[in-house]
């Protein structure tokens, strides 16, 4: 009789797991999906704390939704209906970073080739996910696949993802995606970013690594150039380290998924990215205050001081980002397809190349400028102010470890000028 009754499946939940446990097999902390949930609960009541376990886990792994489901003891139906609702809710996430964060004089880092008061902004790249379709154009000989690419930006100083855009096909250049939609964007006087060899074409807006010229070398003052920009468009490859830690990313997302999925898990896994180091970067201060003053961490050290001097280092650029970044565009996930002939999309197999008028765009988006720039502020603002109740022990493989070795690298900053200096000294 004991043989003919069904034995009752174990669900999987975030108690299932120690916390090295619950690291290793979904990557972020579970403070980390915690906060996910709870801000996707806000949006969606339904979404339960085992759905966002789940849209992790396949991201992770990326194998049939069969063999995810058996992993869950759920039903491949039901894993399958409820990971995209909660993909689909993340449309309407905080991202946890603002685009304007490059604009904040704290996140700046001195542009020591050009000198003079400049600086850099943001490290930017691009990225390519490989995609499964029959369509050739998408075809890249350098990677011997289909696929597309993302190009994203990362704060210099705490490695939060500021800028995603995308997707474009992926035998397009980086230097002609940056042209297309972030190149649009008019920078502050002096400002720069960072980038490597594929983005040299743009002196004035890129400060990019020096190409070996054919049948040559390079020189020692491009030498030393070369090894400064590393240091700081490292930052950008830690970032996309993260994406290698997820599968969807190299084992080929199924275009039968819609592209539009794939961007939505691209902004899913920037804004666990963000909200990680969001809550180690809150951690640490309340640590430190708590250290330095007794304060119990649970108290809320700052004032309305702190806060208004805050605020006063945002400066926001005149530009609506609507539709312009994939963090950053709330409604719909357009990723500015009426203004850029590289932006693709891929739905059941079926490639449609966007060719609109980009004056159409803009005079769409006009009306939403002022609320965006607003929403900005405030999900940023909002963030900030969000007390994680549990500790976050992070390894230094994890994905906010960059912190302590881009202030190690600040450290030697002075160094490595007064290096440069004396080597051109010696030069001339």
């Amino acid at each position: 009789m004991s043989e003919n009754k069904k034995t009752k499946k174990i669900k999987i939940s975030f108690d299932s797991f120690s916390d090295k446990q619950f690291k290793k097999r979904f990557y972020f902390t579970k403070p980390v999906l915690f906060t996910a949930y709870k801000e996707l609960n806000q949006l969606n009541n339904n979404i339960r704390p085992d759905h966002v376990l789940w849209l992790v886990d396949y991201l992770k792994y990326y194998t049939t939704l069969n063999d995810r489901a058996e992993k869950f003891n759920v039903s491949s139906r039901n894993f399958q209906k409820k990971i995209w609702i909660v993909l689909e809710a993340t449309k309407q996430l905080n991202p946890g970073s603002s685009f304007y964060e490059k604009d904040n004089s704290k996140n700046h880092i001195p542009d020591l080739i050009e000198g003079g008061g400049n600086y850099i902004s943001m490290a930017i790249d691009s990225s390519f996910f490989k995609v499964v379709t029959t369509d050739q154009s998408f075809y890249n000989p350098e990677y011997g696949s289909t696929g597309v690419k993302f190009e994203m930006g990362a704060n210099l100083i705490n490695g939060k993802t500021l800028w995603v855009s995308g997707p474009f096909k992926s035998p397009t250049s980086d230097i002609n995606n940056y042209r297309s939609i972030l190149g649009r964007i008019p920078l502050k006087e002096g400002e720069r970013f960072v980038g490597d060899k594929e983005y040299a074409g743009e002196p004035l807006k890129i400060l990019a690594l020096k190409k070996k010229p054919r049948g040559g070398t390079l020189t020692n003052e491009d030498i030393l150039k070369n090894n400064w920009i590393k240091r700081y468009r490292i930052i950008i490859e830690k970032v996309f380290l993260v994406f290698r830690q997820f599968r969807f990313k190299d084992i080929g997302w199924n275009s039968s998924c819609t592209l539009e999925r794939l961007k939505l898990s691209v902004f899913f896994i920037c804004y666990l990215h963000n909200t990680s180091i969001n809550q180690y970067t809150e951690e640490r201060a309340k640590l430190k205050i708590e250290k330095l003053t007794g304060t119990p961490p649970g108290l809320d050290y700052r004032d309305n001081d702190e806060e208004e001097d805050k605020e006063e280092t945002i400066f926001e650029q005149n530009v609506d980002l609507t539709n312009i970044s994939v963090l950053h565009n709330v409604n719909g996930l357009d990723f500015l397809n009426n203004t850029s002939n590289n932006s693709i999309n891929i739905s059941n197999n079926n490639t449609n190349n966007t060719n609109n008028n980009s004056n159409n765009n803009n005079n769409n988006n006009n009306n939403n400028n002022n609320n965006n720039k607003n929403n900005n502020n405030n999900n940023n603002n909002n963030n900030n102010n969000n007390d994680n109740d549990n500790n976050n022990n992070d390894d230094p493989n994890s994905s906010h470890s960059n912190i302590e070795e881009i202030q190690r690298l600040m450290r030697e900053r002075d160094q490595l000028l007064m290096f440069i200096q004396s080597q051109l000294h010696n030069v001339s």
